[in-house]
């Protein structure tokens, strides 16, 4: 299977701190990738320069067959890579519908469109709140608010940089439930996580950082079922 997301001897930092060194990464198509690791290892840097927010200092990046690696982020956004930042973002004097409509593009690869409608019925939080400030909503709301308006710009994949972040528990169980509709109607998604239940009842496979470089990957279940590598790499 071609990867729909290719990284090669990836290297990135700021200033003349690098965070990243010598990272090779694929990303399959169709499934839910966790990138893990502690604290500073890395993981926002790397998410931020695949968007191109960060410039690389040296490899290439490779989506959907197209090299992106020295793109605009307005750019690379228009070929189908959507990013939800940490901060969430959202337009807090707009309502939740006027949100929403700020995201949209054109639809891709001769699939469906995502409307104010599939986002609705996607997030029936956020269809009773359309008519609401964003800024009058819950955190919770809000972080759904942030992807449904990147889902709105019709992503083949979703860049997610802790999405879990803050939340209570009964909201993440939600968007468990809702990121695994979302892989399934044909979305890829990469999140950036500290919070490992999350990953784990999440992701399909799994990537991890430490101190800037990619040390393990592979599927979900064999970390989580692997007790010295999550002590070695995670911590926990």
């Amino acid at each position: 299977m071609t990867a729909l997301l290719q990284v090669r001897g990836l290297a990135a930092g700021y200033g003349r701190a690098e965070i990243l060194t010598e990272i090779d990464l694929a990303i399959e198509p169709g499934a839910i990738t966790a990138l893990l690791g502690r604290n500073g290892a890395g993981k926002s840097t790397l998410i931020k320069t695949l968007i191109g927010l960060v410039r690389p200092r040296a490899g290439a990046i490779n989506f959907a067959g197209q090299d992106i690696t020295n793109l605009p982020p307005w750019r690379i956004a228009r070929l189908g890579l959507g990013y939800v930042p940490e901060e969430r973002r959202i337009f807090t004097d707009l309502t939740v519908a006027e949100n929403l409509m700020v995201g949209v593009q054109p639809a891709r690869d001769g699939r469906p469109a995502w409307t104010s409608a599939r986002i609705f019925a996607l997030f029936p939080n956020l269809a009773e709140r359309a008519q609401a400030s964003a800024r009058q909503i819950s955190g919770g709301e809000q972080q759904m608010l942030a992807i449904a308006r990147t889902l709105m710009g019709n992503p083949s994949l979703l860049l997610l940089d802790e999405p879990s972040e803050g939340l209570a528990p009964v909201i993440v169980a939600e968007m468990i439930i809702m990121l695994r509709r979302l892989r399934d109607s044909g979305v890829t998604i990469l999140v950036a996580e500290q919070n490992l239940g999350f990953a784990a009842a999440l992701a399909d496979h799994a990537v991890i950082l430490e101190t800037g470089r990619l040390v393990w990957t592979g599927a979900m279940a064999g970390l989580t079922a692997d007790q010295a590598l999550r002590t070695r790499y995670l911590g926990v």
